[in-house]
């Protein structure tokens, strides 16, 4: 465990903030974090956790993801949007802002989590796209955004700045994977057209091998297909 750092306790909202911090964290309970920036660490850490038992280890979480945004400037190329990024980068703003209309913030995080992982694996990230994604991020961690957004020759706070808009369509996936079952037990996964008819489904299938192998010898009974979910085969 770290040491409790605090700031001027000050009036209002802030008070009670730290009034509130106070009162759950203790060395008595022995869940003392470190506060400081306005929580900028502690930010990020989910609700839920936040005020209750609290270690290091999620500190170091969250000071891990928020280490990573901030290199993103170091490989940030060009202005438009990359090609690999661009379908994840619509559903990553429509995400998180639906999260935060819901007060979902646990997944609001989780969703740019994973798109700094795709960043990561394409290498690069547009100047665009690191502008919104620092937007999106500005609520749950103001201090490393707002710096971001400075360096990235933006005037203005990052946290008054209009909030990125998304393309619905680009949020839609084309394919998608859904499960094939035998008699209830999984035997695999086939890529489909989003939205497939149960015949079209049903050919995939017929064209995966291993699948085809769990069948070798049964007849067929019943064919039970949730379109776009799963798809279970009945056989004897």
């Amino acid at each position: 465990m770290i040491k409790l750092i605090t700031g001027p306790k000050g009036s209002g909202k802030t008070k009670q903030l730290i009034d509130m911090i106070n009162e759950n964290l203790s060395v008595v309970k022995g869940n003392i974090v470190c506060i400081e920036k306005g929580m900028q660490l502690t930010h990020n850490i989910p609700t839920s956790v936040r005020l209750i038992d609290v270690d290091e280890f999620k500190i170091k979480g969250c000071k891990r993801f928020l280490d990573r945004v901030w290199a993103l400037q170091d490989i940030m190329q060009g202005e438009g949007i990359r090609s690999e990024l661009e379908s994840n980068f619509h559903k990553t703003i429509k995400k998180v802002s639906q999260d935060i209309d819901g007060m979902k913030f646990n997944t609001a995080i989780a969703a740019m989590m994973s798109f700094l992982n795709d960043v990561y694996a394409v290498g690069t990230i547009d100047k665009t796209s690191l502008l919104a994604l620092t937007r999106i991020l500005c609520p749950f961690a103001p201090h490393v955004c707002e710096e971001m957004w400075a360096n990235l020759g933006m005037s203005g706070f990052c946290s008054t700045a209009e909030w990125p808009s998304y393309d619905e369509a680009l949020t839609v996936d084309n394919e998608i994977e859904i499960a094939v079952q035998v008699c209830g037990k999984l035997k695999g996964t086939v890529v489909i057209p989003a939205g497939a008819e149960e015949d079209v489904a049903w050919q995939v299938i017929t064209e995966n091998a291993n699948i085809m192998a769990s069948l070798e010898g049964k007849q067929i009974i019943k064919k039970i297909y949730i379109k776009d979910k799963i798809f279970n085969i009945v056989a004897k």
